[in-house]
């Protein structure tokens, strides 16, 4: 009897063993990576200043109101920048 049970008992565990083994398991990553790029170069301001070429009162007022024209234009493309580099850090 103990060759018969040692024979079933090699028998069981070598049926079992096949059951152990599993293959590999294969898992797809994905990895997002940003990337920050520079603005384009129409947003990158360039403010050019007007040249005051006047004598008069009233062209020193045209000068002024010119020099605020540009002001109100460059901050207009620093906000426009703003808003994209905003826009591209949030997720």
């Amino acid at each position: 009897m103990n060759k018969l049970n040692a024979g079933l008992i090699v028998l069981c565990l070598t049926i079992l063993s096949g059951c152990c083994s599993t293959e590999p398991i294969t898992r797809t990553v994905t990895v997002t990576k940003v990337q920050l790029e520079p603005p384009p170069e129409s947003l990158i301001p360039s403010c050019p200043i007007p040249r005051f070429t006047g004598n008069t009162n009233a062209e020193l007022t045209e000068y002024t109101l010119a020099l605020l024209k540009t002001l109100k234009q460059c901050q207009s493309d620093i906000q426009q920048l703003r808003d994209w580099r905003s826009g591209v850090t949030q997720p």
